[in-house]
């Protein structure tokens, strides 16, 4: 017993501070390159460098984008399954929740994280954090966790890292999104991730029927963001409530799904009634 509970709490403590660190690192970026004119110089000066590069691979980056991320999801989705079958579905709900909350509430971010006007520095409209570079470290994340043990494990790690950074990479040579997007949306997926595995075991892990039931409904949840009317409110609204009672009723995993759906819900609404922007945004 002496034993579990110091393993658990070690794990707990490396969580917190991983999860602290990445999230800080988010919000510093998110302060400096969007909410200062000096950071919004420096990262519209680093995006400029990069300009010979889209105009060469631009179209060849944009497709590689799209179609890293669907393969990245896949080997997440094929380690899902392997994982329900051994009986590892504390792990299952972790990775769900996880990947969830990185990339609906992060695309969530996108629309309602405000950009002030302090030069003329690109993109009028705000594109951090990147929901791609976010989902790509989230899937890493669970890649790693839920990858087999032994000699398979490293070379497993090693191809999901490479396809999350070609696709966060993508994200930059084919204009989508900025440095310091990236920077943020990868520092997101898995701070988020690194948090998924501070609560304690969860009580889906005691009932396995109710750990496969909640993982694909968290699935489910996870389509409805395709759906423009309602779909990323509806969905974080879903995963902060499931969260909520997976990782053992801590609080904050409930105001990170709900807080977002709500907002999100009264910037439609209000943007309705406005022209709609004409460039279409990075995600």
């Amino acid at each position: 017993m002496g034993e579990s509970t110091l393993s658990a709490g070690r794990r707990r403590a490396t969580s917190a501070v991983a999860a602290g660190s990445l999230l800080g690192i988010t919000l510093v970026a998110y302060w400096f390159a969007v909410l200062t004119p000096f950071g919004q110089s420096v990262d519209a000066a680093a995006f400029g460098a990069i300009a010979p590069l889209q105009l060469t691979i631009g179209g060849a980056a944009a497709v590689v984008r799209q179609v890293g991320i669907v393969v990245l999801l896949g080997m997440v989705g094929v380690l899902w399954v392997r994982a329900i079958v051994r009986r590892r579905f504390d792990a299952v709900v972790r990775a769900f929740l996880g990947l969830g909350f990185a990339a609906i509430v992060g695309s969530a971010l996108k629309d309602l994280l405000p950009r002030p006007l302090l030069g003329d520095y690109g993109y009028l409209y705000n594109t951090f954090p990147s929901g791609h570079a976010a989902a790509s470290a989230a899937a890493l994340g669970c890649v790693a966790v839920l990858a087999p043990p032994g000699r398979a494990k490293a070379p497993v790690i090693a191809v999901a890292g490479f396809l999350a950074l070609t696709v966060t990479s993508a994200s930059l040579t084919s204009f989508a999104h900025r440095p310091s997007d990236l920077l943020g949306g990868a520092c997101f997926g898995a701070g988020i991730v690194a948090l998924a595995w501070f609560g304690r075991s969860t009580p889906f892990a005691r009932a396995p029927l109710l750990g496969v039931v909640g993982a694909l409904a968290l699935l489910v949840a996870l389509g409805m963001v395709v759906v423009p009317a309602f779909g990323d409110g509806l969905s974080a609204a879903v995963v902060g409530i499931a969260g909520w009672y997976a990782l053992g009723g801590i609080p904050v995993i409930a105001v990170l799904g709900v807080v977002p759906a709500g907002a999100l819900e009264a910037d439609r609404r209000a943007s309705a009634t406005s022209e709609p922007v004409s460039a279409a945004r990075g995600d």
